[in-house]
């Protein structure tokens, strides 16, 4: 089952929270709370009464691929008002780890796509994470070999100011996931979130535009 949470629901989102992110990424609990008091949407998606996969969102106004929030605290704090937006910000999506490997991530990020469309928002942008540019092996949470190439392929595009290409992201599984769910590349922020150490604090933006 899928459904919008809400802060009866802190203890679960806050549980796959800490199964999703290594600790230096984890939003502590009042965090996420302030969040949802701002409008922002937590979606859920249950299996058998267990909280599987979460997916997290803003809607937000801005005129232009410029005024897209430099760094993830404003990316995902703020206040979320859906009729004075014309823009969502994905930046939270977890799945609990007893439920990895099953496609819970592509179900529940195709269900936020549809929700953020019945809301009659067109545009989506989402945070997207590249732990294979360092690679993360230290915390339990996750497991990726560091990618050489890929880390010399944003290397260039953050010497050269440009945007990552589709060949570029290939090499992260993370990129690669939502660039099956038909989001597209489109901005490279260095120093966007410095405590993720794997992905060198970098952030590649995707991005997806409904028809």
């Amino acid at each position: 089952m899928v459904r919008y949470l809400n802060l009866d629901d802190i203890d679960e989102i806050v549980k796959v929270e800490n199964e999703t992110w290594i600790p230096p990424m984890q939003a502590p609990r009042e965090r996420i709370e302030n969040r949802i008091k701002n409008g922002h949407r937590y979606l859920g998606y249950e299996i058998d009464g267990d909280m599987a996969g979460i997916v997290a969102w803003s809607y937000q106004y801005i005129k232009s691929l410029n005024e897209l929030p430099k760094d993830f605290s404003l990316f995902s704090s703020g206040e979320s008002i859906l009729e004075k937006s014309n823009v969502a910000f994905i930046y939270n999506v977890g799945v609990a780890k007893k439920f990895r490997g099953q496609g819970v991530g592509t179900k529940v990020v195709r269900e936020a796509l549809n929700k953020i469309k019945e809301d009659g928002v067109t545009q989506v942008y989402l945070d997207g994470r590249c732990p294979s540019y360092n690679g993360s092996t230290e915390y339990e949470q996750e497991h990726i070999e560091q990618q050489t190439e890929f880390k010399k392929r944003i290397d260039k595009c953050i010497r050269e100011n440009k945007t990552p290409t589709i060949d570029d992201i290939e090499y992260d599984p993370v990129l690669r996931f939502y660039k099956k769910l038909g989001f597209k590349p489109v901005h490279l922020i260095s120093n966007f979130i410095p405590q993720d150490s794997p992905s060198g604090g970098n952030r590649i933006i995707m991005y997806i535009k409904f028809s």
